[in-house]
C-alpha cells in the first residue's frame, strides 16, 4: 500500500472538499486557453488596483456539447473555460494512479450517480484551465520556463515536487508513471511559480496601504452562542411537505454525510512507563506470540490499553487512529506498533470502506433539521436571541451570563480580529455578516451588533473594543509589513482566484453526457479505462 506521507505531500485525495484531482494531478491534455480575456471578465479581475489589459477582439464562450479540441464534447462550462468529456475520463484515470484506489472503489458503482461527487472531479480541471487563461490574458511567456520543467529527469523533478530523488523515482515507478508524465507535473508547478510571480508584479503601494490599515482595523465581541433548534412539529411538516427539498439537500451536502474507512479489531497492548523499553517489548512480543498460538482470547484481559471494548472484545479505529490495521487481512495479527507511550497488536475482525451513510429514516431527519437550520432561525430560537439581546443591551453582564446560562448559552469574550476573505472570528468561527458589522463606521463600543447565524447555531454580539489604524504610522511599519504581505498574497492568491471566479461565473454540467461518454469508454468490466497517450481520442 503506498505510503500515506507521500501521498499527503504529493496528491492526496480531498474527499471532504470533494476535490479528486488536484491541479497537480490534472491530465496533460487541458483545452487550450483563449488569447485574452472575453468580453465577461471584468478588467482587473483577480488583480488588486485593477490591473489594466489590452483590449482585444472577445472570445467566443464555450457551449455545453460543442466538441473540443481533443475530439469529445464539452461537458462543463464555467464563464470562458471548458471542460471536456476526455479531460474528465482522464482526471479519473490519473486519481486512480496516484491514489492508488478508483473512485467506484471507494464509493461503489452508484457513484457517477451522484451529481455532487462529479462536480468535485470536474472542478479542479477548472483550476488548471483558470491558470493557462490568466497567464495568456496577461500575455506571459511561459515556453521557456516549461521547456525547463520539461527537461531533465527524476532528479530534477524531485526538486520541482520537493522529493528526495530517490523517493521521487520510487514513487513514480510504483504508480505506473512514466518520466514524460512526471515531466508534466512538473511543468503544472511551474506554471503555477509564473503565475504567483507575475500576481506580485500587480501589488502597487496603494494596494499594500490598504491591506495595512484592513490588517489594523480591529474589534473584539461579547457574544452567546445558541442552538438553532427547531419544534419537532416543524421537522414532522418538512419531512412530509419537502421530500425532495431534503434528498437534494442531502446530494448537495453529501460530504457532511461519508462515513470514514474504519476496522473493528480487538486490540491489546502494554504501557511503556516504569519498565526499561526492552522490558515492555518483550513483554508484549510474548502476547503477540501467544496470541498467534492459542488465539487473541487468550490474551485480551493482559491488555493494558484503556480502549472501551464491546462483550465481543472489539473496538473501532479509523485509518487516520491505525494505518497498520488497514495492511493486515480480517482474521490476521498486525504487527507491534509503538504509539503514544504504548506497544500494541491487533487482530483485524472487521475491514469497513469508506461509504455515504444510508438515506434511511434517521438520516432524513437529521438532514431536515439541516435544511431547516440553513434557511433561517426557528421561532425559540429567534426569542431567546432577542432575551440575550436585551440583557447585553442593558449593560449588566451579571445579569447578562444569567441569562446566557438558561438559554443553555454562555457568555464568552472573543479575540481581536480583523476583516479577512473568510471572515473569522476567534471562538466562533466564520460569521462574516458579525465581522461586517463590528467594522462598520459608526458602531460605538457596547453597541449590540445583532444575532446572526453561524455554523454552531446563532451567536447574539455585542461591540466590546474597536482599534482603529493611525495612518502616520504607515511609514515607519511600511518596509516591514510589504515584506509579509506579498508573502501572504503568494500563499493565499490562487485560492482567492478561483474563487473569485466561481463567483462571478456559473458553472454548467451536462452530466448525461458525461455518463454516456463514460459509458461508452468502459472496457467491459466496469474498470475505469488507462490514461490516453499524447494527442490519443478514444472512439
Amino acid at each position: 500500500m503506498p505510503s500515506p506521507t507521500l501521498q499527503a505531500i504529493v496528491c492526496a485525495l480531498a474527499i471532504a472538499t470533494a476535490a479528486f484531482v488536484p491541479m497537480a494531478c490534472a491530465p496533460r491534455a487541458a483545452a487550450p486557453a483563449p488569447a485574452a480575456a472575453p468580453a465577461d471578465v471584468p478588467a482587473g479581475s483577480g488583480e488588486p488596483g485593477g490591473g489594466a489589459r489590452t483590449a482585444t477582439t472577445p472570445t467566443p464562450a464555450p457551449m455545453l456539447g460543442a466538441v473540443a479540441a481533443d475530439g469529445s464534447p464539452i461537458v462543463a462550462v464555467q464563464g470562458a473555460l471548458a471542460v471536456s468529456a476526455a479531460q474528465v475520463d482522464e482526471a479519473i484515470a490519473w486519481r486512480t494512479l496516484v491514489v492508488g484506489e478508483s473512485i467506484q472503489d471507494a464509493f461503489g458503482p452508484a457513484w457517477r450517480d451522484d451529481d455532487r461527487l462529479v462536480r468535485g472531479l470536474v472542478g479542479p480541471l477548472f483550476e488548471e484551465s483558470l491558470l493557462r487563461f490568466d497567464l495568456a490574458r496577461w500575455g506571459v511567456d511561459t515556453t521557456a520556463a516549461v521547456a525547463g520543467a520539461l527537461d531533465g529527469d527524476e532528479p530534477q523533478l524531485a526538486e520541482v515536487r520537493g522529493l528526495a530523488p530517490e523517493v521521487a523515482r520510487a514513487w513514480f515507478a510504483d504508480r505506473g508513471l512514466d518520466i514524460e508524465r512526471a515531466r508534466w507535473l512538473a511543468a503544472s508547478h511551474t506554471l503555477r511559480d509564473l503565475w504567483l510571480d507575475h500576481r506580485l508584479t500587480l501589488i502597487g503601494e496603494e494596494d499594500r496601504y490598504r491591506a495595512w490599515l484592513a490588517a489594523r482595523d480591529t474589534a473584539t465581541v461579547d457574544y452567546v452562542i445558541l442552538a438553532n433548534i427547531f419544534e419537532p412539529a416543524v421537522i414532522d411538516r418538512l419531512l412530509a411537505e419537502e421530500p425532495g427539498a431534503i434528498e437534494q439537500h442531502f446530494r448537495d451536502n453529501w460530504n457532511l454525510f461519508l462515513m470514514p474507512r474504519t476496522a473493528r479489531v480487538r486490540q491489546v497492548g502494554v504501557v511503556v512507563g516504569g519498565d526499561p523499553p526492552e522490558v515492555a517489548r518483550a513483554r508484549i512480543d510474548a502476547l503477540r506470540a501467544r496470541a498467534a498460538s492459542d488465539g487473541i482470547m487468550s490474551v485480551l484481559r493482559s491488555s493494558e490499553l484503556n480502549v472501551a471494548m464491546g462483550d465481543d472484545g472489539t473496538s473501532v479505529v479509523s485509518q487516520q487512529q491505525a494505518p497498520i490495521v488497514f495492511d493486515t487481512a480480517v482474521g490476521e495479527l498486525t504487527p507491534v506498533v509503538e504509539d503514544h507511550g504504548a506497544l500494541w497488536f491487533a487482530e483485524v475482525v472487521e475491514l469497513r470502506e469508506r461509504q455515504v451513510r444510508p438515506f434511511d429514516e434517521t438520516t432524513r431527519r437529521f438532514v431536515a433539521q439541516e435544511l431547516a437550520r440553513s434557511r433561517g432561525m426557528s421561532a425559540q430560537t429567534r426569542a431567546a436571541a432577542d432575551r440575550i439581546a436585551a440583557a447585553m443591551a442593558a449593560g449588566d453582564d451579571a445579569a447578562l451570563a444569567a441569562a446566557a446560562a438558561a438559554e443553555h448559552g454562555r457568555l464568552d469574550h472573543s479575540a481581536s480580529f480583523r476583516r479577512s476573505e473568510a471572515g473569522m472570528v476567534p471562538g466562533i468561527g466564520l460569521a462574516r455578516e458579525l465581522v461586517d458589522a463590528a467594522l462598520a463606521d459608526g458602531r460605538a463600543v457596547g453597541e449590540v451588533l445583532g444575532a446572526f447565524r453561524v455554523s454552531d447555531g446563532v451567536v447574539v454580539a455585542r461591540l466590546a473594543s474597536r482599534q482603529r489604524p493611525d495612518p502616520a504610522a504607515y511609514p515607519q511599519e511600511a518596509d516591514a509589513f510589504r515584506a509579509g504581505y506579498d508573502e501572504f498574497v503568494r500563499g493565499q492568491a490562487w485560492g482567492l482566484r478561483v474563487a473569485e471566479y466561481g463567483r462571478e461565473h456559473r458553472r454548467e454540467l451536462d452530466l448525461e453526457t458525461l455518463r454516456a461518454w463514460w459509458s461508452h469508454n468502459q472496457d467491459g468490466s466496469g474498470a475505469e479505462t488507462p490514461p490516453r497517450e499524447p494527442g490519443q481520442v478514444r472512439p
